[in-house]
């Protein structure tokens, strides 16, 4: 008979929301000057003047979400006896990515129990709904846009930072804004009027080191975990494993090790069972990526694959034309001219599944070396996942070794070691 596993005794986690990106722990390591210069933006409102603006900027899993959060907890406690009423709100741009969604959004938060449609209004008129509220009720506003750099429009901006030119009323409105992007080159883009009114602030936060990242996992892991469960190497092996100093793919490693410890009897985490994580966020990683890639796209990709594999990673673009096309054509497609070919390219190089680095610019045009950045037959089995793609397995033996059993390494607490096991499909 089957063991629930909301029955089974879990020997591992004890709270496993500390290793979640959504965890807000007390202490952050190694951003004290991070959090310094968020508390400059916001310190001008214990002296009733206005927040300031900026641009936060760095790859993912630098802190820099959590480290605004954690300002702005802070702000929201030290004001709470203050004669005050700020108002925090945050916006995914991924989500809100128009000056009317934004405008709405602010609306909703700081009036939730207004009767406002969410659209059919003009943008000027939902201004003038916001700014009546902010000055009305007195509002401080911060508003922090994470995903900045995917807005539509960046108006909302000059919007948000000139009240005083758009209200209705004599009353002063504080107004700060925190954009957050993992593009650092986003400020080049904006217009100049708008970036004055914005202004030029721009925070940059660097990755973090080993050391940092292993006391890091040292701070989640009494929270996270019973005691003696994370063995000696364990913390080390994670952090080594984190791409470019990234705090959260170290911890979503460490949660994984920890899973997999439990999901197979053991009283321990050992550095076994982060080799197996880190393969496994990895590959939970790229099948996610992978399958939302446009067909085409993926027939580029696939070719640059085989194309790696015959030319021993030195593939130039005409070799993965080549392979395209045949590829194309095999499963009826329209077959794309070669500066569209470039295009899906350059958006796999752009997301980090390849690299297409520029080798000699020539008259007839550009000749990049294309390689691969991820292990080829993880890629291959997350590219079959796509159906309409089998038929290329009959094209090539290479695509064919992609529908072979896997194997991985599973801990047998019997032999107290690591035995090689086939996965079924």
């Amino acid at each position: 008979m089957r063991e629930s596993r909301l029955t089974k005794k879990d020997n591992i986690f004890i709270n496993r929301f500390a290793l979640s990106i959504n965890y807000i722990p007390e202490q952050l390591i190694g951003r004290d000057d991070e959090i310094d210069e968020i508390e400059s933006l916001v310190e001008p409102i214990l002296s009733n003047s206005e927040p300031k603006n900026a641009l936060v900027t760095g790859l993912t899993g630098v802190g820099k979400t959590v480290v605004i959060e954690h300002v702005m907890s802070t702000l929201l406690d030290v004001t709470k006896d203050f004669d005050l009423n700020i108002k925090i709100v945050n916006i995914n741009c991924k989500q809100d990515n128009t000056d009317n969604r934004i405008i709405v959004h602010i609306i909703n938060d700081i009036d939730p129990n207004n009767n406002i449609p969410k659209q059919g209004l003009s943008k000027s008129q939902y201004l003038d709904y916001m700014w009546e509220i902010l000055s009305k009720e007195r509002i401080i506003l911060i508003a922090i846009l994470d995903e900045i750099h995917v807005l539509k429009s960046t108006d909302i901006l000059y919007h948000l930072s000139r009240p005083s030119q758009f209200k209705k009323s004599d009353n002063y409105i504080f107004i700060g804004i925190i954009g957050i992007s993992n593009d650092i080159s986003f400020l080049d883009n904006i217009e100049s009027s708008i970036l004055s009114s914005f202004g030029e602030r721009h925070l940059i936060f660097s990755p973090y080191r080993e050391e940092q990242l292993v006391e890091i996992l040292k701070n989640r892991v009494p929270i996270a975990f019973k005691e003696g469960v994370v063995m000696d190497g364990v913390l080390e092996l994670c952090a080594k494993y984190s791409d470019h100093g990234d705090a959260r793919t170290a911890l979503e490693i460490l949660d994984a090790a920890g899973e997999m410890a439990k999901n197979e009897n053991c009283d321990t985490i050992q550095p076994g069972h982060v080799k197996m994580a880190y393969n496994k966020v990895n590959t939970d990683a790229l099948f996610k990526l992978v399958k939302e890639l446009p067909i085409q796209t993926k027939i580029v990709l696939i070719s640059t694959l085989i194309a790696n594999k015959i030319h021993f990673n030195n593939t130039t673009t005409g070799d993965v034309e080549n392979q395209y096309k045949v590829y194309a054509e095999h499963l009826g497609i329209e077959i794309l001219t070669r500066t569209s070919i470039s295009k899906h390219i350059t958006k796999l190089d752009t997301i980090g599944v390849i690299d297409a680095s520029i080798a000699t610019k020539k008259r007839m045009g550009i000749t990049r070396i294309i390689t691969i950045n991820f292990d080829s037959e993880e890629l291959g089995r997350a590219l079959f996942q796509d159906f309409r793609l089998s038929p290329l397995a009959l094209q090539s033996s290479i695509l064919k070794n992609f529908a072979k059993p896997k194997t991985k390494m599973l801990w047998d607490k019997d032999q107290c070691r690591f035995v090689e096991c086939v996965i079924e499909n």
